[in-house]
């Protein structure tokens, strides 16, 4: 017996902060669709830290701490609802939680 499973496929154009080879931060944007079991936060605000000192003179986003407000939930999330919940994101172990 098949059970077929279909999901919604929520598209997103998001811009991202970004090292370059001569050192400066670049504005760039980019486009992915949205698993069902992951988060879309819009970041309203970031900070750069150590590590990304390491990577400032890549092609590669930057800043992974910040905090911001939950636009849009894949369709397994649970316990996260748009626009009550938000992120703290930590660099000591880079992990998110709802605060």
């Amino acid at each position: 017996m098949s059970h077929d499973i279909m999901w919604l496929v929520i598209s997103i154009n998001f811009t991202v902060y970004k090292g370059s080879p001569s050192g400066k931060i670049v504005k760039g944007s980019t486009h992915k669709d949205l698993r069902p079991d992951e988060v879309l936060l819009r970041v309203t605000h970031a900070g750069l830290c150590g590590t990304d000192l390491h990577h400032k003179n890549e092609d590669i986003g930057l800043s992974h701490e910040g905090v911001g407000i939950v636009e849009k939930i894949g369709s397994e999330v649970v316990y996260f609802k748009v626009y009550v919940s938000s992120f703290v994101l930590l660099c000591s172990n880079l992990v998110t939680r709802p605060v």
